[in-house]
């Protein structure tokens, strides 16, 4: 067993990890979330991407989310509801009349609390502000998605390319089996080189069997993303185009824009909003009322007796602050630190990935550029050449196996250098926040 041949199998069973226009629909099927899913006749990229986006329930959930922090924070921005009171006062327990006693009453009252300083305006700006997080965050959740769909849709091309690759190859040696053969009725070799060509073509086949597995693996996750139904849909045979890559210098410019840090960005804003609304529990709250009082019966010179009207107010005097407020003070100045050390690790950890996609993605382009202009052509040439010298007696069987595998080799080396290329510069549009 050659070390060629364990390469062969290295790269074959390696699995990757995680603009064309549409083709028109011909199958219809319901979807997981009881929609009709329409299918196209080729899942090119940007349809595989149209129906991560129509389908993806993450995306529902963090609209739903932002909307209900949007109703809250109108909510949020009002009064209590007043209180209403009603209550007997003073009322004779010997006759239980209410025209007896000078002063029984029916009392009736109001009365509505007013919060401490500006408590309803500032929370109705949190909640706002968490509102526009949940959006940042959608946005966010769109461009991951749109990310984990294209590199799992070249996994899956990278796989059904290797096997078309290797199917034609197999050819390659199907046609050694019988040259050796040949050979071999002429006494012009030896039955060892039979059963090493018969042993190569043996390992082919294992080859395709191991490709069909990782192939199948690749589909299931792309169909996390698109469904069952449409990761089964044929791919096209040609790489996308994915957008344009702007250069390092613009990336880093428009780095503290990515959705994930105006995720931070929001969440920060949140955590002001909560210091200033402890801020304002060291304020007083104010309590009024107004309430009226019926009295039934005569006074002693037969005029009815007079109702009365009261108002009455109360205030939260914040005397003991020690446990309460300035522990709820210290509280949200430290959720404030945190919020901005999120801020700060998000930045570093994408800049940093920023650092490592844009120097991959540049040695992979050079990279392309070398198998195409040269490793290519040379492998076909060289596994021509050793062929015919083989067949001269110029060159021992064992080259000439060596050669074939050069060139399927260098065949899938190119097909994974191209795919992971493409990856890289969907992560750096990712990182550049566009889709």
């Amino acid at each position: 067993m050659f070390k060629s041949i364990r390469t062969l199998t290295y790269i074959v069973s390696l699995s990757f990890g995680c603009g064309m226009t549409c083709a028109a629909t011909n199958v219809t099927l319901p979807s997981p979330m009881g929609h009709k899913l329409a299918l196209p006749r080729i899942l090119s990229l940007p349809a595989a991407q149209k129906i991560a986006l129509d389908t993806a329930p993450e995306l529902k959930r963090l609209k739903y989310q932002a909307n209900a922090l949007q109703q809250e924070a109108i909510a949020a921005g009002q009064l209590k509801d007043p209180r209403f009171q009603a209550g007997m006062i003073n009322v004779p327990t010997d006759t239980f009349r209410l025209d007896q006693e000078n002063m029984t009453q029916l009392k009736f009252g109001l009365e509505q609390a007013f919060p401490r300083g500006h408590s309803l305006r500032i929370k109705s700006q949190q909640k706002n502000t968490l509102a526009a997080a949940q959006l940042a965050k959608r946005k966010d959740l769109q461009a991951q998605i749109i990310r984990n769909v294209r590199t799992s849709w070249l996994d899956l091309y990278y796989w059904q390319q290797a096997q078309a690759i290797v199917k034609r190859d197999r050819q390659w040696f199907q046609r050694l089996v019988k040259i050796t053969e040949s050979m071999l009725a002429a006494n012009r070799t030896t039955q060892h080189d039979v059963i090493q060509a018969q042993l190569e073509l043996s390992k082919v086949d294992e080859q395709q069997i191991q490709i069909i597995k990782e192939l199948e693996i690749s589909r299931a996750q792309l169909a996390r993303w698109i469904g069952v139904a449409a990761a089964k849909v044929p791919q096209p045979k040609q790489l996308p185009t994915l957008p344009k890559v702007p250069t390092i210098e613009n990336l880093q410019a428009h780095l503290k824009m990515h959705p994930e840090l105006q995720v931070d960005s929001q969440l920060v804003n949140a955590s002001q909003e909560g210091v200033k609304l402890a801020k304002q529990q060291f304020m007083p709250g104010w309590n009024l009322g107004v309430n009226y009082s019926l009295r039934q019966g005569n006074e002693l010179d037969g005029k009815s007796r007079s109702d009365f009207v009261g108002i009455q107010g109360s205030v939260e005097l914040p005397f003991f602050t020690h446990n309460r407020q300035d522990r709820t003070l210290k509280a949200s100045l430290q959720n404030l630190d945190a919020a901005q050390e999120t801020q700060a690790s998000d930045y570093r950890r994408l800049n940093s990935a920023l650092q490592a996609y844009y120097s991959t993605w540049q040695q992979l382009r050079k990279r392309d550029w070398l198998y195409r202009a040269k490793l290519l052509p040379e492998a076909k040439e060289f596994a021509n050449a050793t062929l015919t010298a083989y067949q001269n007696n110029q060159a021992d069987f064992p080259t000439l196996v060596q050669a074939y595998e050069t060139h399927l080799i260098t065949q899938l080396d190119y097909l994974k250098n191209a795919t992971s290329r493409l990856k890289a510069q969907a992560n750096l549009l990712y990182i550049a926040g566009q889709t």
